[in-house]
């Protein structure tokens, strides 16, 4: 349910690079983008592994 929320936020993060401002803000903006992704990505790959070993116990 988390890491199905983390992509518009991250979308709308990176809708914002395209705003007028300095380039510290640009690659702030970046970063934190970015952040957010790994732990979407991280989050995504936690919940797969967890299902992957329930059904490996269920059916030996």
């Amino acid at each position: 349910m988390q890491r199905g929320k983390l992509g518009p936020i991250t979308a709308g993060l990176l809708a914002m690079i395209l705003l007028p401002n300095s380039l510290w803000g640009l690659f702030l903006f970046l970063c934190c983008a970015g952040l957010i992704l790994l732990a979407s990505y991280l989050l995504k790959n936690s919940a797969s592994s967890k299902v992957q070993s329930a059904e490996d116990l269920a059916f030996p």
